[in-house]
């Protein structure tokens, strides 16, 4: 009988059935386990509408966002249909080379209006967790002709993000416009302030990220209280160019310097943004939502997207699978000179595995390792057990 190709063939297909089961959520909120508060890949090309002015995105079924807090699943909040899930080569040329995508969301040619994507924390599930340390990290794609808000007659085409406490606005974000990065609309605070118009931060121009994909995540410190803070980080992914801190908010001269900052309640409403009003050129494209907490402050960040990024992503945090690790989530299998061995950084051979190996073409997430070894094993079992009884097994 002959074996040795199709045992390969046998952990290749359990590997990929693997990797589809998983599609509910992104690694990166495996990996972080229960401080993963949810996820949204928006691989896909099904978006369900929900009372109109919800859709429901058709690749996550676990972990799910929820914009309203109550539909489950209705992560985004828009009136209009005018977007999908998009293969356009562009989009997906521009993203880091390697990534496993199929689709990303796109939204139309001269969109305007409202695009929340995001979740609110309900008091039954994480609105009292996590207030130490709150992250919100997204990736968003800006067209060669978007237009921002300095491109008459289009008006606020720089929102990136807004917060809500119990749908009051809280705190709304502009980025990239000819003032640099901004935030405002503190009013509910205190001490009350709109804040932080102008240069706050790094100032950056429309022409850095047009054309681009641009990595954000969000930081909120004491999303509760006192000394609320919050810090935005800033990657543009398709040149690979280095992360910057776009602002915080406790930084010399802004916000009272940060000192005993109390919003009005536990910020619990977390929404990334594409909305622009007017008649305003270019279109825009989002893809990988995610939000994610800790009780303490350590540093802990999300970072990026394994499927975008492969073994760039990830960036640290706690809890989750602690056999977890950062890597590539090639699927693919092959055999041959070149490629890299069945294990994480071991040196399969027969040998060493009882004469039953197998290659693959990249390394692998240590989570899917426990699956395809209990495939490889109960494949070489029977491997062994028919060379016991003299029966021939090949590898060719």
């Amino acid at each position: 009988m002959r074996f040795g190709k199709g045992l390969c063939a046998l952990a290749a297909l359990s590997l990929s059935l693997l990797g589809r089961g998983a599609a509910a959520e992104e690694q990166r909120c495996r990996e972080l386990g229960s401080n993963c508060v949810c996820s949204e890949p928006l691989d896909t090309t099904s978006y369900a509408n929900v009372f109109g002015w919800g859709w429901n995105p058709g690749d996550s079924t676990s972990r799910e966002c929820t914009a309203d807090g109550s539909t489950t699943g209705v992560a985004i909040v828009r009136n209009e249909g005018n977007f999908g899930g998009s293969n356009n080569a562009t989009l997906l040329d521009r993203l880091p080379q390697g990534h496993s995508l199929s689709h990303v969301l796109e939204l139309a040619e001269g969109y305007e209006g409202g695009f929340a994507l995001g979740h609110r924390m309900q008091a039954s599930g994480h609105q009292s967790s996590f207030l130490v340390r709150t992250a919100m990290r997204w990736y968003r794609y800006y067209s060669d002709d978007y237009s921002d808000d300095y491109a008459p007659p289009c008006d606020q085409g720089s929102k990136i993000a807004f917060n809500d406490f119990d749908n009051n606005p809280m705190a709304s974000y502009n980025v990239v416009t000819k003032w640099g990065a901004n935030v405002y609309n503190f009013l509910n605070f205190t001490p009350p302030q709109d804040c932080c118009s102008g240069a706050l931060g790094q100032a950056l121009t429309i022409g850095e990220i047009r054309g681009k994909w641009i990595r954000y995540e969000l930081v909120i410190l004491n999303r509760g209280g006192p000394a609320f803070d919050e810090i935005l980080y800033f990657k543009n992914i398709t040149d690979n160019l280095p992360e910057v801190e776009l602002w915080q908010l406790s930084m010399a001269g802004q916000l009272n310097d940060g000192t005993n900052l109390q919003p009005p309640g536990i910020l619990n409403q977390l929404h990334s943004e594409m909305y622009r009003q007017g008649s305003c050129l270019g279109f825009g494209a989002t893809s990988h939502f995610m939000i994610a907490g800790w009780d303490t402050d350590e540093g802990q960040r999300i970072g990026g997207a394994y499927e975008i990024e492969g073994a760039a992503g990830g960036a640290g945090g706690s809890g989750g699978d602690p056999s977890a690790t950062s890597g590539a989530t090639s699927t693919s299998a092959t055999s041959g000179a070149g490629a890299t061995t069945w294990g994480p950084g071991a040196a399969a051979d027969e040998s060493q595995s009882g004469g039953c190996a197998c290659r693959l073409a990249s390394p692998l997430p240590r989570h899917r390792w426990a699956g395809l070894a209990l495939a490889l094993a109960l494949a070489c079992a029977a491997r062994r057990r028919y060379r016991a009884h003299g029966m021939r097994v090949t590898s060719g």
